[in-house]
């Protein structure tokens, strides 16, 4: 069964950036490492090891553009799912789309060549089942796949090892969902 831990960012609810329920049309696929040192991420973190709680700190750094707060509504991680923002509320993760998307990353090897765990997929599988109903049915989408999503035009999320056509596939294709744990 679907556990999902609600760790929601206080800076998030704090924010003003709000999201109409209504308006969402899109479930935004992301693929998320803090493993390597980079602008921004002075203190990497192993995959194995990230949480929402340290990834909302990470994001803390307005140098990552995200205006300091988790830009993600769950993250996948190696122990499960974390909801970081409400679904009220805004994120910061697919630039033009944000108005109208909910944003899931999945800790992944940042190179794409590592797949990510087989229960990783499951929960993520899972999370898509329980949201995917919204407004009669959201698109599955990766990050990229969005125009202009991304401010870098060479970026591959969430890359080849979390194909969005195949996790949309396999969500359309089960039946019943369970709607618990989600903060609204």
């Amino acid at each position: 069964m679907m556990q999902i831990n609600n760790v929601i960012a206080q800076c998030a609810n704090k924010n003003g950036r709000l999201l109409d329920p209504a308006q969402i049309r899109y479930l935004v696929i992301h693929h998320c490492s803090l493993s390597k040192k980079a602008p921004g991420n002075d203190n990497p973190i192993p995959d194995d090891k990230l949480t929402g709680p340290l990834l909302a700190k990470a994001f803390k750094d307005l140098r990552l553009g995200t205006t300091g707060c988790t830009p993600y509504h769950f993250l996948i991680t190696y122990t499960g799912i974390d909801q970081l923002l409400q679904l009220s509320v805004r994120g910061a993760h697919a630039r033009a789309w944000n108005d109208r998307s909910i944003g899931i990353a999945v800790v992944a090897d940042e190179d794409n060549k590592v797949p990510p765990l087989q229960s990783q997929r499951d929960n993520l599988i899972a999370l898509l089942r329980v949201l995917y109903p919204i407004n009669g049915g959201l698109e599955i989408v990766g990050h990229t796949q969005l125009a202009g999503a991304s401010a870098d035009p060479h970026k591959v999320c969430p890359g080849p090892l979390l194909n969005p056509d195949q996790l949309s596939a396999e969500t359309i294709s089960l039946a019943a969902v369970l709607y618990h744990g989600i903060v609204i």
